[in-house]
């Protein structure tokens, strides 16, 4: 599908004889910046969850990341591939630019991106827009990561208990009631995603691409851990590197053991 709708300067498509894949008009998929860090939430978790590879050794607050994995580094590698086949543009060009913006002007043709934004798509102008589910891997299943946000409390606060209440209130299905109503995020209580459904379809995109997961048991967690932001600054960098062609996929095993030895150190 992505070489379908790649499209070079010549009109000649991705899966067509003569296409130059360094004279590209329209790429299939748009690629957003950094590349992923440490989740890869909306560029590419949603695919080396279907082959049953996960970030951590446990579902939350794992002490030992996976990217030394096979699987891992065969995705990575393989979405790496769609720049050099000209499918996904090259990472330079996603720099300091909104996926909103290559795909309003008819740059890309397909986006990877999460639920929270699709107000933001449905009120682009001048294209047509429609929503789909992500792809069934090699285990039968479509895959997608949820619950990337948290209500914490700071442990500087000079007032835990109001903030304590205030998180409580977050949580409550009154609160989550008025985020479904608004139509901007889908809620995190199963209740009322009806609600947000109806409320975000209201901009003129269906969002149950994203809600099915919800219902077919197919979402998994944010990969909460500590040292969260050293892992992202090791990940962001590495991933870089690799997706921009100056490392091998490999090399997201030094990296791996770069991560770990956060858990191990004093």
């Amino acid at each position: 599908m992505l070489a379908r709708l790649s499209v070079d300067v010549n009109g000649v498509r991705g899966d067509e004889p003569g296409f130059d894949p360094r004279r590209v008009a329209t790429y299939g998929l748009g690629i957003d910046y950094p590349p992923g860090a440490g989740s890869g939430q909306t560029q590419w978790s949603f695919l080396t969850a279907t082959l049953g590879w996960s970030h951590t050794d446990k579902p939350l607050w794992g002490t030992r990341f996976n990217y030394d994995d096979p699987r891992f580094q065969d995705t990575i590698a393989w979405w790496r591939s769609l720049i050099d086949k000209g499918y996904m543009p090259p990472l330079e060009l996603a720099v300091g630019a909104e996926l909103s913006q290559p795909l309003q002007a008819g740059r890309i043709a397909l986006i990877t991106e999460g639920s929270w934004n699709i107000s933001t798509f449905a009120g682009l102008g001048g294209i047509e827009l429609a929503t789909a589910p992500t792809p069934i891997g090699p285990g039968g299943q479509r895959a997608a990561m949820t619950n990337s946000l948290a209500d914490s409390i700071s442990a500087g606060s000079p007032n835990k208990g109001a903030a304590w209440k205030w998180v409580r209130y977050l949580a409550s299905p009154e609160c989550q009631s008025v985020v479904a109503q608004q139509g901007v995020v889908v809620p995190a209580i199963e209740s009322v995603v009806p609600t947000a459904e109806a409320a975000i379809g209201a901009h003129g995109l269906d969002i149950t691409a994203f809600t099915r997961h919800l219902r077919e048991g197919t979402a998994f967690p944010f990969p909460a851990a500590q040292y969260a932001a050293d892992v992202d600054s090791i990940m962001e960098t590495a991933m870089e590197r690799v997706m921009a062609g100056s490392a091998d996929p490999s090399s997201l095993t030094a990296a791996n053991e770069e991560v770990n030895a956060l858990f191990t150190q004093g």
